[in-house]
């Protein structure tokens, strides 16, 4: 196995991964910019994003089985016995060996004292590092994630009679099941902390300082709004986002994408929390501008985490004025997708997630097929 050549397939790697994400940044910002009225907000364009995010990640496990089988089997393509002509290699492998013909170049050209293998030796080493590097972020994120969710499991209480009362309205207005209800607590956590959490099994907690204190189309407002996140999936979509930004921390327009998705989540559950107050877009700015003078704290991840866990998302004051909007048009909320579109928008990424995945790892394919094949030719 080539050591140099194998750290130049990590580097050429990341260098796809990040022209795709450059391009899917130009495309995304382009769509905002001219077709920004559009409904941001809506499942559609949650999920797109969110399949824009991670074909490269698909990706990665076949570049990585197809580099280690042809760095441990290469030579069996270019035998004699199988008549290939000697740029077989290239031809199969060709992202690898035309990034290692390309560093064989930079280094007959450039004059460092060096050899290109010594050359290609350490961007390779300087890549798994830097890949590594995230890994391990994206570990710590998850242990942090884990230690909230067991941390405050044992202070969750049941609905008292103003949250209950609240659920019941909201439920009535949304058509929510009487077990949904069974996944809100309330905890005795700032208001600016009410969220929906647990990746096990995701609940709505909600602050007692909040329930006692705000009126009742407020807390309604609040119900609505995390019920519309738990209704999503937005914790599970969130964590992987993050898990996202952990890995490719280096690439800012993973973050960017990520924020905007978080952006699009925001709107939507705003919108569902102006349907569960019954039309009611002032109650939701009430409830807003109640909890947006305590500070935001990201207890339970670590300090270097909080940067490339996104943690930000839509400001208050966006959000605010986009409801008053809304109020002063007085016209009613866009009607929540059917069933089958929500089923067609599935389909749809996983259409364009293939075909994304299909694009990075086509220069893979041939090679772990032929290496494949020979393995079972020597079994046989």
């Amino acid at each position: 196995m080539n050591p140099a050549l194998l750290g130049v397939s990590a580097l050429f790697y990341l260098a796809l991964v990040s022209t795709f994400y450059v391009v899917v940044l130009g495309g995304v910002a382009a769509y905002r910019r001219f077709f920004a009225g559009r409904a941001p907000q809506s499942v559609i364009k949650r999920i797109l994003l969110l399949a824009l995010l991670f074909p490269p990640v698909a990706a990665l496990l076949p570049t990585v089985a197809g580099v280690i089988l042809r760095h441990m089997h290469g030579p069996s393509m270019v035998a004699p016995e199988h008549g290939m002509p000697g740029e077989a290699p290239t031809t199969i492998a060709h992202h690898t060996m035309a990034c290692a013909l390309l560093f064989e170049r930079i280094g007959a050209m450039v004059s460092f004292g060096a050899s290109s293998q010594i050359i290609s030796l350490v961007l390779g080493i300087g890549t798994w590092l830097l890949l590594g590097w995230g890994l391990i972020y994206a570990a710590r994120l998850t242990w942090a994630t884990h230690r909230l969710e067991t941390g405050i499991s044992p202070l969750l209480a049941q609905p008292s009679s103003p949250l209950a009362e609240s659920l019941e309205r909201v439920g009535n207005r949304l058509g929510l099941s009487a077990s949904f209800h069974s996944r809100f607590f309330e905890c005795a956590l700032p208001p600016d902390r009410s969220s929906v959490m647990g990746l096990q099994r995701a609940k709505c907690v909600l602050s007692r300082e909040f329930i006692q204190t705000a009126p009742p189309e407020e807390l309604d407002a609040l119900v609505a709004h995390e019920s519309g996140h738990l209704r999503s999936g937005d914790v599970y979509a969130a964590f992987a986002v993050g898990l996202l930004n952990c890995v490719f921390f280096f690439l800012r327009p993973v973050r960017i994408i990520g924020g905007w998705w978080r952006e699009a989540a925001e709107l939507a559950a705003d919108d569902t929390a102006v349907r569960g107050t019954g039309n009611d877009p002032l109650a939701v700015a009430s409830a807003i501008l109640r909890v947006r003078g305590t500070t935001v704290r990201t207890f339970a991840l670590p300090t270097p985490l909080l940067p490339f866990a996104d943690e930000s998302v839509l400001s208050a004051e966006k959000r605010i004025e986009r409801l008053l909007a809304q109020a002063e048009r007085a016209a009613p909320m866009a009607r929540t997708e059917t069933r089958f579109q929500v089923a067609l928008t599935w389909g749809a990424t996983g259409i364009l997630a293939l075909l994304g995945a299909g694009l990075l790892v086509s220069s893979e394919t041939a090679c772990v097929t032929h290496c494949t094949l020979e393995l079972i030719q020597r079994v046989l």
